[in-house]
């Protein structure tokens, strides 16, 4: 009889436990999503147009007379922040309505994307909760940048890519696709997740050869458009944009490039430059900003690719830089704080600045984790995706490494850790994954 009791109690005791971690959870959900909002409207990115935000907004303001920077940037994010100028008519209220609706909506798509790929439901709000109040996902919402729809488009792109692995069919593919083709035009930093995501729902379809024929066409259908515009601003089609600038700037060791066109002059630095991303442990900097120093570049847009090609082989590196920026670009990706939403002004940048110490060790856990997995033969698609992101962006040497950069791979990172964290429920996915990893348990 006593133990029935006891039984009993211990029972009630732990449903009362389950109520209240879903109640915590809703209540951080709910809270985190008025405060993304709120934050949008309150603080909304009108009232910042400096530097990179001031470019986007001119881009989409001069949509139809782009200037230099129209043709070297990405489309997506041109088309996006137009229409929002258009629907709005420029009304700084309505442009923060829609920036906070969209800051609001992120974290739900991640949080549909983690339960799509079969993350237990308390895990999953976890991950909302995490997702709606670590400052690098809203902070940036203070401001017209690619990220802001960057961030929502790879989780909608994982969500979708979940949904075609579930359903195995060429609909669900094509969905996958084209919302993957879409992340890519607005940064092409997202291509190494695409890939992986398109190469594992591609594997199980019966129909490889209809769907890689229309998944190409698709894509290139889709880059036309701007590989003719960029071609009319430049002299070379740039589908994806163009990296000729950010390419001479970090091989030139110089903390100021100054390019002088035929058609104007503009003078770019990296906020990397100006930063100590082991502050306020140690106050070392990169190298080129130790130093005043300026770069000039001469570029006649009439030659198309010619003149950019002669200043990039003007600035070729030696060896020993070579491998002295990879070192600093790698030091940038662990600390250097995320720019401009690390304004110490205001609350939002401040708790974002000093919450980058968190993404370290999570990545070094991350991928520790991940390698024992690989070590058993083991390949499900959040752990390969994230360990191949973070080991393009880690050693790629291409450009100067900014915080920011960090962004597309931070809500793959946490969950990647939930997922080793956790022991989710096997569903249709685990099965899946099953079939997709050699016939080896995919469940982590």
């Amino acid at each position: 009889m006593d133990y029935a009791i006891r039984r009993s109690l211990r029972g009630m005791l732990k449903q009362l436990d389950r109520r209240f971690l879903k109640t915590l959870l809703v209540t951080l959900v709910v809270m985190g999503t008025v405060l993304r909002f709120g934050i949008a409207v309150w603080d909304n990115p009108t009232g910042h147009l400096f530097s990179d935000p001031a470019r986007h907004w001119d881009n989409a303001v001069n949509f139809f007379r782009p200037g230099l920077m129209g043709g070297c940037d990405p489309i997506l994010y041109q088309v996006y922040l137009f229409l929002v100028i258009a629907v709005s008519r420029g009304n700084a209220l309505v442009i923060g309505t829609l920036t906070g609706l969209l800051s609001a909506a992120m974290p739900w798509i991640y949080y549909r994307a983690a339960r799509e790929f079969g993350l237990g439901k308390n895990w999953a709000m976890t991950y909302w909760v995490l997702m709606a109040w670590l400052p690098s996902f809203f902070s940036i919402y203070r401001y017209f940048m690619m990220e802001t729809v960057l961030l929502p488009m790879i989780g909608l792109g994982l969500w979708m890519t979940a949904r075609a692995l579930r359903k195995n069919d060429l609909s669900a593919f094509w969905i996958m696709t084209f919302v993957w083709i879409l992340a890519i035009l607005t940064k092409a930093q997202a291509i190494p997740i695409a890939a992986v995501c398109w190469s594992y729902a591609l594997r199980p379809l019966a129909s490889k050869p209809q769907a890689v024929v229309t998944s190409f066409l698709a894509f290139a259908i889709l880059l036309i458009p701007n590989a003719i515009r960029s071609h009319a601003i430049l002299g070379y089609s740039a589908p994806l944009g163009s990296s000729y600038i950010a390419r001479i700037m970090h091989e030139s060791g110089a903390i100021r490039t100054e390019f002088n066109l035929n058609t104007g002059h503009w003078g770019y630095s990296s906020p990397s430059c100006y930063i100590m991303p082991m502050e306020p442990l140690n106050h070392w900097r990169i190298e080129r900003g130790t130093k005043d120093v300026s770069h000039q570049v001469q570029i006649n847009l009439a030659h198309g690719r010619r003149d950019w090609e002669a200043a990039l082989a003007e600035v070729n590196r030696s060896l020993r830089e070579w491998w002295w920026n990879l070192f600093e670009n790698i030091v940038l990706f662990f600390f250097a704080p995320s720019w401009p939403d690390t304004d110490m002004g205001c609350l939002s940048g401040w708790l974002n600045y000093y919450s980058r110490w968190l993404w370290a060790p999570l990545f070094c856990q991350v991928l520790v984790g991940n390698a024992e997995i690989f070590l058993r033969r083991r390949f499900p698609l959040v752990p390969v995706a994230t360990s191949l992101m973070l080991l393009v962006l880690i050693f790629q040497n291409s450009i100067t490494m900014e915080g920011r950069y960090r962004k597309p791979v931070e809500p793959l990172l946490i969950l990647n850790a939930l997922m080793l964290w956790a022991t989710p429920r096997r569903s249709a996915n685990s099965k899946l994954e099953t079939e997709l990893t050699n016939n080896h348990s995919a469940s982590i």
